[in-house]
């Protein structure tokens, strides 16, 4: 008797009965728009996931290759943790740096200088990433993040 008094109602009133559907159909909207919000989110999610795995297995391949110059021994003896440089450098510059590693024509003076040890930004005068290699270690130096 109670939903027939409430129809009844509706049926002469028929205010109750668009805001009655002005309310349902919000409730809808929100929660089509809630479901849209997390399906984003979780996209978002697994897209950031993808990116870092896919990023941490580039410069994993990229380290290698920069182990396979002369350029790693020359990081290392310049006090640039290997990974920092690989975190902070463009991979152009990394390029660029094995690049021109690669056709150095300075091999015996740099191996002779690498073998000695630690070396200053200023004790690479030889090298062909010199200016390059100069400014990562100073800023390295004035950060105190060398050797890290």
């Amino acid at each position: 008797m109670y939903i027939a008094g409430k129809a009844t109602r509706l049926i002469k009133h028929p205010e109750s009965r668009t805001n009655l559907m002005t309310t349902t159909i919000s409730l809808l909207s929100a929660i089509l728009l809630s479901l849209l919000l997390v399906t984003f989110a979780t996209l978002l999610m697994i897209a950031i996931v993808f990116n870092f795995k896919a990023g941490l297995k580039y410069r994993k391949a990229l380290a290698e290759k920069v182990n396979h110059f002369r350029l790693a021994k020359m990081l290392t003896a310049l006090g640039i943790d290997i990974d920092e440089y690989l975190s902070t450098e463009r991979v152009v510059d990394i390029h660029t740096h094995m690049t021109r590693c690669g056709a150095c024509e300075n091999i015996d003076e740099c191996d002779d200088r690498l073998a000695q040890g630690r070396l200053g930004p200023d004790d690479i005068g030889f090298c062909n990433n010199e200016q390059s290699l100069q400014k990562i270690a100073r800023t390295h130096e004035q950060t105190g993040t060398a050797g890290s």
